[in-house]
């Protein structure tokens, strides 16, 4: 009497001929998904492989000293294997009237911002742009930013750094080399 009354469907079968069908997808289900998982995994784990020693290694892939250029630095295995310091500071032009006025980063940096910034190129080039906006929005329509540094690498002398002749406006961050950082030359 406490049995479960068994119910016709409109095509005929009872509720436990579609229960039973169910549970035969349900059950083939798992191994279609794991025989897939089996066949794309390998290669999966392999881009993943390629990739991550890739990043290690990225580094080889560019000219010059890349603990001067710093490209391919980050998430290698170079870390911590080399000290800089540097000073810099931004001369903006103004295109119309050529008149030039010297920025020193000081003025909108912290001292630690500002020492991380004058010996990384890429926070050279972002803090360049910063100073472009900035100057666009006070009125200097196309301004020309040009940055005089020079940086010591692992206690040596101080070299110039970046090309002082190349407008920092014009050049876009990205993978490929970047010809206005000045080659490392051993003095």
């Amino acid at each position: 009497a406490n049995e479960m009354p068994v119910l016709s469907l409109s095509n005929g079968k009872s509720n436990e001929a579609c229960l039973s069908s169910r549970q035969a997808i349900f059950q083939s289900l798992p191994n279609k998904i794991t025989s897939k998982v089996n066949t794309v995994l390998p290669y999966m784990l392999i881009l993943l492989f390629v990739f991550q020693i890739g990043i290690i290694f990225r580094s080889h892939w560019y000219d010059g000293n890349v603990f001067w250029t710093e490209q391919g630095y980050r998430f290698s295995w170079r870390v911590m294997l080399m000290e800089k310091a540097g000073y810099c500071n931004f001369i903006i032009t103004d295109q119309k009237t050529g008149k030039k006025g010297e920025i020193t980063p000081g003025d909108y940096l912290t001292l630690n911002q500002e020492k991380m910034m004058v010996t990384q190129p890429d926070m050279i080039l972002q803090f360049a742009h910063f100073l472009a906006k900035k100057y666009k929005r006070l009125g200097v329509e196309d301004p020309i930013i040009n940055v005089e540094s020079y940086v010591s690498l692992n206690g040596q002398g101080s070299r110039p750094f970046i090309d002082s002749s190349i407008d920092l406006t014009k050049q876009k961050l990205g993978y490929a080399s970047r010809k206005w950082i000045l080659p490392y030359r051993d003095v």
